[in-house]
């Protein structure tokens, strides 16, 4: 894609070098004037809808002004994604699914705009509406595989760090048995799970939370570092 405040020739150099990615043969590929016409075209194109918009915009029924506000966004996300152009786009797509009829290539365009703003859940949602109207949208079927493929991983993630700490408070419990001393003031550790912050984290321990140490007259609290197997 094509951002706004990078000069024209930049991006013409920016755009052949990813072109060269695609094409593997050398003949296929379009050449920088080839490239700069489609960007002088793009935008043109976009200038003129916009300006239709704007003239006609009245005289549309329901879903012709859906179908041009669909376009109006894509046109947008095409020249550049740049946070004023995705927000206007997602208000355009949005306006567009209320007035019209379902749309997978505008569901398909909403969840990429979500995404780009890193509103996963949002972005979920709209491929998978998008799918359910139009079953043929691969493109948008494989950016749905790449965010469900994300989330396994952070839940991986999750359980394996969940079941360090599990390890660790196991520890912990073990160390309060062993501090309780017949005939004396019974010290006992409490450990605190209302985490603040987290403070420093290794590869094999993650400090947080504190140890509060209770006697009649003291209450002593010390940080927490929680390790699990292979720690030191």
């Amino acid at each position: 894609m094509l951002y706004e405040g990078v000069p024209e020739d930049r991006m013409v150099k920016l755009l052949q070098i990813a072109l060269k990615c695609i094409y593997k043969s050398a003949d296929a590929r379009p050449t920088m004037s080839q490239v700069a016409e489609m960007i002088h075209s793009l935008k043109e194109e976009e200038d003129r809808w916009k300006t239709l918009f704007i003239c006609y915009t009245d005289d549309l029924g329901p879903k012709e002004k859906a179908d041009a506000l669909i376009k109006r966004a894509e046109l947008s996300l095409g020249v550049g994604k740049r946070r004023r152009r995705v927000d206007q786009a997602i208000e355009d797509l949005t306006e567009a699914m209320k007035i019209g009829e379902r749309s997978g290539k505008g569901l398909g365009l909403l969840g990429e705009c979500y995404e780009w703003k890193g509103m996963i859940e949002e972005a979920r949602r709209a491929y998978e509406e998008a799918i359910e109207v139009d079953g043929s949208m691969d493109l948008v079927r494989e950016r749905l595989k790449g965010l469900r493929e994300a989330a396994k991983r952070r839940r991986r993630g999750e359980e394996d760090l969940d079941k360090g700490f599990r390890a660790a408070s196991w520890r912990y419990m073990k160390l309060e048995l062993s501090t309780q001393r017949p005939g004396k003031v019974e010290v006992i550790i409490e450990l605190s799970y209302e985490v603040q912050f987290v403070s420093k984290v290794g590869e094999s321990s993650v400090e947080f939370g504190y140890i509060t140490w209770e006697n009649n007259e003291n209450q002593v609290k010390s940080p927490v570092v929680f390790m699990w197997e292979g720690s030191n």
